[in-house]
């Protein structure tokens, strides 16, 4: 089985200049199910739902790890709510439940797999993280055919996370960022050129606007006993979600269902700084 959280969230975004464009976040509701299988086309479906009862500004924010997928739904306004605008959230979540209970999902959810075990055993081979993503907001990034490139030429790999952003505000726009791991013995002809000049060949020529970067392998069990005292009980959601670096620091940022921890590194992976918030 597989399980997908819900986070469903409203904005309302001031386009006045006396206010600077400034927007505040507020939670709706979250809810679970578990499914036989979650796919692109019912995830798609449910986008459609969403929009079809929304309408346009709607931001989809997906991380995808071990079977689970965490799914967070801003819904946008330019006013302060109306009646009208309560009763579209409602509509909205009414027809995301509708919909996946008519597909099979079940409201009991075995939350017995721990994300954070998982995590901490990938990372036992010896190996590296590579992290892919796209800069430029056109979407052209697949996390399908980034796997195919791997399988193609034998390289053994598991993903960490797959985060997955569209918005939908009259034009739309959206972004993949990609973290795996590769084990180290299948991995001797892995370089950013392999990649691009397949994706090249395979998909649009704008593969420019995708970066790679290369980690080392870390300890996770260095870091995972104080993340873990600070999350508590949520420990078992936690995700991978994006890592960064500068010429100083590696910037790890991870999730739960309902917090974001960010950490800063050294190239030791040494905690220098660990901050932590409810997401909005």
């Amino acid at each position: 089985m597989e399980t997908i959280y819900f986070a469903f969230y409203y904005r309302v975004i001031s386009f006045s200049k006396k206010h600077n464009f400034e927007s505040e976040v507020y939670p709706i509701l979250d809810f679970k199910y578990s499914l036989q299988k979650i796919n692109k086309q019912f995830l798609d479906k449910i986008y459609g739902l969403i929009l079809k009862t929304k309408g346009d500004w709607v931001d989809f924010d997906l991380n995808m790890f071990n079977k689970n997928y965490y799914l967070k739904i801003t819904l946008v306004y330019h006013n302060e709510l109306s009646t009208n605008d309560i009763k579209i959230n409602t509509n909205v979540i009414d027809v995301c439940k509708e919909f996946i209970e008519s597909t099979g999902g079940k409201k009991d959810v075995d939350d017995s797999s721990n994300n954070s075990d998982v995590l901490s055993d990938i990372l036992e081979d010896e190996g590296f993280i590579i992290n892919i993503a796209e800069e430029d907001g056109d979407y052209i990034l697949n996390y399908n055919d980034i796997n195919l490139i791997f399988k193609e030429n034998n390289i053994q790999y598991s993903i960490l996370n797959i985060n997955d952003f569209q918005r939908e505000c009259g034009a739309s726009m959206g972004a993949q960022d990609l973290l795996y791991f590769i084990v180290s013995s299948s991995a001797s002809g892995i370089t950013w050129d392999l990649i691009k000049n397949i994706y090249k060949t395979r998909i649009k020529p704008n593969s420019d606007a995708i970066k790679l970067c290369i980690y080392d392998k870390f300890s996770f069990k260095r870091m995972r006993k104080t993340i873990a005292e600070r999350i508590k009980k949520d420990e078992k959601n936690l995700v991978l979600c994006k890592m960064s670096k500068d010429d100083e620091k590696i910037f790890m940022v991870f999730c739960t269902t309902d917090k974001t921890i960010k950490i800063e590194t050294d190239f030791s992976y040494n905690i220098l700084n660990l901050s932590m918030k409810d997401k909005s």
